[in-house]
């Protein structure tokens, strides 16, 4: 109950933020979209420790996809896992180039906010209610 309400204020409120205060919005993403650290300078000196790691995951994961086989999605974990070991450990050059290249695909979800800001801020405040109807309507049940 107490999560619903949460997600419905929440969406509220920024749904309003975004219909009535859209340029301390951009103000706010602009702040948020500082960089703090680069993850890629800051994972070439510990590449061994974390490819070691990955490994020990991939094998704990992986032990415990085989124990239970009805936990099917645990494959797809220790897969991952396994795969970005070896990345760290073996091709570290390979993962500067892939994370290089990840960079670039991802798009700016702040140009798209701002492009649509008054139907995204009406989605928000609309879910929000429905939400908060939702929370109190079949909330006493």
């Amino acid at each position: 109950m107490i999560y619903l309400i949460s997600a419905g204020l929440i969406s509220l409120v920024f749904g309003v933020l975004l219909l009535f205060l859209p340029s301390m919005c951009k103000m706010v993403c602009r702040s948020c979209d500082m960089t703090v650290f680069d993850v890629d300078k800051f994972t070439a000196d510990y590449r061994m420790i974390f490819g070691g790691l990955l490994l020990i995951v991939a094998i704990f994961i992986g032990g415990m996809a085989f124990l239970f086989p009805q936990l099917s999605t645990l494959h797809l974990f220790w897969l991952v896992s396994l795969i970005f070991g070896l990345l760290f450990l073996v091709l570290p050059e390979q993962l500067a180039k892939i994370s290089v290249v990840a960079n670039r695909l991802v798009f700016n979800t702040d140009s798209s906010l701002t492009a649509y800001c008054k139907i995204v801020a009406v989605v928000l405040v609309l879910a929000g209610l429905y939400i908060l109807y939702i929370a109190f309507a079949f909330g006493g049940r």
